[in-house]
């Protein structure tokens, strides 16, 4: 059985068959090339939502960093601060110190001054005794009773 006998389709037909042929090709050519620009806008579409998604995840990861980056500047102005109040304190301290080995020579120096003057007026002290003592040795001892009660007022302590 023969479909496509000439004989049998009067030429007119198969021209317009041809043209019909042709419109057709035209057609799928024209479908196939819009299937390809839909499946390169689907592709695009994900790459689209793909680099949506990255660049979310992107934005987070930077807000995180910054977060970080912002706490540990903010750490290390609180350490300076902390470090600088406690140098301020080791100036203070020093200079307190320093006021008190001051004051405490001062005070030994005066400590010793006032032992030593002690010293020499206890020295002052018995020697003048002694000399008295002397003295009242030599006065004569019958004389109106003046030795007796000069005596007894200088009796050393």
């Amino acid at each position: 059985m023969k479909i496509f006998h000439r004989d049998s389709i009067p030429l007119e037909k198969l021209e317009e068959l041809g043209k019909d042929l042709e419109r057709v090709t035209t057609i799928v050519s024209g479908l196939r090339a819009e299937k390809k620009s839909l499946q390169d806008i689907n592709t695009l579409e994900a790459e689209r939502q793909r680099l949506t998604k990255e660049l979310a995840d992107l934005q987070i990861s930077f807000g995180k960093e910054k977060e970080k980056h912002d706490r540990e500047k903010r750490e290390t102005e609180h350490l300076v601060g902390l470090q600088k109040k406690r140098g301020e304190f080791e100036v203070q301290a020093s200079k307190r110190e320093a006021i008190l080995d001051v004051r405490e020579e001062h005070l030994k120096a005066a400590t010793d001054a006032l032992e030593q003057r002690m010293k020499f007026m206890q020295e002052q002290f018995d020697k003048q005794f002694d000399s008295l003592n002397d003295l009242m040795e030599k006065c004569p001892r019958n004389e109106t009773g003046i030795q007796s009660i000069a005596y007894e007022g200088l009796r050393p302590i």
